[in-house]
């Protein structure tokens, strides 16, 4: 069966520690590879906290130290990565200078995969021509890269190094010829064909592949949500910001110290916030090399997997991969930056502040965290509220989760105006007000006598309060059935 040939990078064949062609290279648990050797030597010279010199990843586990196992046992527990070890392989052949295997001092044209021996022009055009072989693999030596040539390339009986093999023996573990297959192994059982093996070696190289291939699309929209969160998280911190600059642009300088320390704790939540996510972002890129660079060892084998020995280690890649790749979902889980950031934890203190000083100042009425300071003042719920209640939609939205008639109660978040209107969307009424339906609007406002009226759809109802109110006063309204749902609306000036 023929393989598609996987591109391979001459610099992905370099070892980063001696930056030589690979010599038996280990694969480690983040993915990279290092020769075996080398690998010893950086085992020894960083004793158990040993990692990775390129991902920082750790090398010895756990349980590899309490075991107290060598450097050498360590070592030689990691796969060799065969499919690496083909390619360098090939890459050594195409890079010497071949000359032709029958003529002597003549340069070699081609290579028979079969025979393995290089040829001239002359020698090519007579094994092409001959009834024993005419119906070997030839290939031109400038045509061949190192990755066909590693593919192409098969591994003989484990008897008959001349003859290539057909059949595999489960029980001694090696492929042979028909006859080895038919003598020394004729009682051994299942001993079946080497191309139905390869095939499933190639089977189990694809599903492990695209099992790779999915959790990294799976990692990929992890980082697409971090990046999104971080976005999120920027765009809080500068409503924030912005929220804390309208309010305070309009006090003395006596409180200005206190905006630097509202300021500062906004960057710090945000930045322990981002902190926070920049390391679930960097926990799930390095996930995600570690499953690249695996996917990429599996992707190699399949492309070699006509190696008897590549062959051989499928059987243990899929133990192996997922022993060190590990769940990928348990990492997906967003973490909860969706929470508003607080700028002022207790509003009344903040409003006492603005009426000291009311004799000095005039405040106006700026909207808040809407990152436009035109238009309509915004409407938000505080974030005292009943105990059935959920805010969403920066404050602006209350739904009622609980059930029972009671800890439905919403209050505004700042005190209300005089003349301004309060008004809310009801999603759902079931025994509405004036005949309330979804969609409906209701409403209170102050007038200038400090009497509270009553809005439904945008109409004055008339007076609802008993007496005159008192100086502070906030908008109070109750979700008193389970399910029900209201959103502010933009506060509005009642003429």
């Amino acid at each position: 069966m023929e393989t598609s040939a996987l591109p391979v990078d001459p610099n992905e064949m370099q070892c980063s520690i001696c930056h030589e062609l690979f010599v038996e290279p280990k694969i480690l648990p983040c993915g990279h590879l290092l020769c075996r050797q080398c690998l010893l030597s950086w085992l020894q010279s960083q004793a158990e906290a040993a990692r990775c010199p390129l991902g920082r990843c750790s090398i010895i586990d756990e349980k590899d130290r309490r075991s107290g196992k060598s450097v050498v046992d360590i070592a030689d527990s990691f796969l060799t990565d065969r499919a690496m070890a083909a390619l360098v392989e090939a890459h050594r052949l195409l890079s010497e200078q071949h000359v032709c295997c029958v003529c002597v001092n003549v340069s070699a044209v081609s290579v028979c995969m079969d025979c393995g021996d290089t040829l001239c022009q002359k020698c090519t055009t007579l094994h092409n021509k001959q009834s024993a072989t005419k119906h070997h693999a030839v290939h031109k030596l400038s045509s061949l890269t190192t990755q066909t040539l590693a593919a192409k390339s098969r591994s003989a009986c484990a008897v008959h190094a001349d003859t290539l093999p057909v059949k595999f023996c489960p029980a001694h573990r090696v492929s042979v010829c028909l006859h080895c297959a038919t003598t020394a192994h004729r009682q051994c059982p299942d001993v079946r064909d080497v191309e139905e093996r390869r095939g499933e070696a190639r089977a189990t190289l694809r599903e492990l592949a695209s099992t790779l291939a999915a959790q990294e699309a799976e990692v990929a929209r992890g980082i697409g949500q971090a990046d999104d969160q971080l976005t999120d998280i920027d765009r809080q911190t500068k409503a924030s910001i912005a929220e804390t600059d309208a309010i305070f642009d309009h006090l003395t300088s006596v409180i200005n110290t206190h905006r630097r320390q509202v300021t500062g704790t906004i960057l710090k939540t945000s930045s322990d916030k981002k902190a926070a996510t920049q390391d679930r972002k960097n926990v799930l890129l390095n996930h995600r090399g570690k499953l690249i660079l695996h996917k990429r060892f599996v992707e190699r084998s399949e492309g070699v997997v006509t190696r008897d020995d590549v062959t051989a280690l499928t059987s243990e890649m899929k133990p192996f991969v997922n022993g060190h790749v590990g769940s990928t979902s348990a990492l997906l889980t967003p973490a909860d930056v969706t929470r508003r950031l607080t700028v002022m934890r207790e509003q009344e203190e903040m409003y006492n502040v603005t009426k000291a000083l009311s004799a000095l100042i005039t405040i106006k009425d700026i909207p808040i965290a809407d990152g436009d300071t035109s238009g309509p003042a915004s409407f938000y719920f505080h974030d005292n509220h009943g105990t059935n209640i959920v805010l969403s939609n920066n404050h602006k939205t209350a739904e009622r989760k609980g059930r029972g008639y009671r800890n439905g109660i919403v209050v505004s978040r700042y005190p209300i105006e005089v003349n301004k209107l309060y008004e809310i969307n009801n999603y759902i009424g079931r025994e509405p007000l004036y005949n309330l339906r979804t969609g409906n609007r209701v409403g209170v406002s102050l007038d200038s006598d400090r009497q509270l009226h009553l809005h439904v759809n945008g109409q004055d109802k008339g007076v609802v309060s008993p007496c005159e109110l008192p100086g502070t006063c906030y908008a109070i309204f109750d979700v008193w059935f389970e399910e029900g749902k209201i959103s502010t609306l933009p506060v509005t000036s009642v003429i």
